[in-house]
């Protein structure tokens, strides 16, 4: 799931550790997303 992501996105989402459900996914996702827009 987090592999697919991160193609998606083109985002590295750090390792597995911390990401038990979707939510955590896609909170790790908005989060990258918003570092990868703030540079």
């Amino acid at each position: 799931m987090k592999d697919v992501a991160e193609a998606m996105t083109g985002l590295d989402l750090g390792d597995d550790e911390g990401i038990d459900t979707q939510d955590d996914l896609l909170a790790r996702m908005q989060q990258g997303l918003q570092e990868k827009a703030a540079v």
